[in-house]
Formats: C-alpha cells, structure tokens, sequence
C-alpha cells in the first residue's frame, strides 16, 4: 500500500493497539475496518491520519463502550448532517456483510443497505 500509494483497510477488532504500533512505522492509511477499542486509540488513529470503521456492532446493547468513544470523538452533532460530515471526521460506515449486522436485524444475513440503519443510529445517538 505504501509503495502504490494506496489506502489499507485493517481489520484490527481486538487488535487495534497492536495495530496502530505496526502502522505507525509505514507511509500509508486507511481504515481500521470493525473499530472496537477505547478512546485513546481511537484519537491516536485519527491523529495518525487514518480513519475509524463503524458497523452494526454500535446497535448492539452490549456495546456501550464503543458508544462512549464515538460520542467522546464526534460530541454533540447537528442535525443535519450527511455521511459525508462523519467522513471528513474520519469515521466510515461499513456492513461488514454478511456478517455485523445492525441489531433490529441480529441473526440475519446482513447487506450493504443495510449501512443506513448503522449511520440513523450513529446519528441519533449524537444528536
């Protein structure tokens, strides 16, 4: 990536520490693809110049931490923003599909349309 100049997308789930400490040594970005780790890795991602992949997994009860970095990352947002103003803040839906499926939908095939029910979620948690 770094030699074609081209952007990773790096599925770090559970590995995001290790991960910024890799990448850190090349001349490349991207996505950190399925993003579930803290603050503090989250801020040194976006300082890094790369961006954060958020699924369905945000939907999830159980996910009320990776709520917590999102709301600490992007705070109060105005109400009518477009995917477009989460890009320029680094952030980047993704379905994950078939897998990662947003929660009004847990045990179903999940599919890229899907990405609208994870960003009016994202959304309405911020607003």
């Amino acid at each position: 990536a770094e030699y074609l100049d081209l952007p990773v997308s790096l599925h770090s789930r559970g590995a995001e520490q290790d991960c910024i400490e890799i990448v850190k040594n090349f001349k490349c970005a991207g996505i950190f693809h399925s993003f579930t780790g803290n603050y503090e890795q989250a801020k040194k991602i976006l300082d890094l110049g790369w961006g954060i992949g958020v699924n369905g997994i945000i939907t999830y009860k159980n996910a009320e931490n990776i709520k917590k970095v999102f709301k600490k990352i992007l705070g109060k947002i105005p109400t009518d923003v477009d995917a477009d103003w989460f890009y320029q803040k680094g952030v980047f839906f993704e379905s994950d599909s078939p897998y990662l499926t947003p929660a009004i939908m847990k045990n179903k095939k999940n599919y890229p349309y899907n990405i609208k029910i994870t960003f009016n979620f994202l959304k309405n948690l911020l607003q």
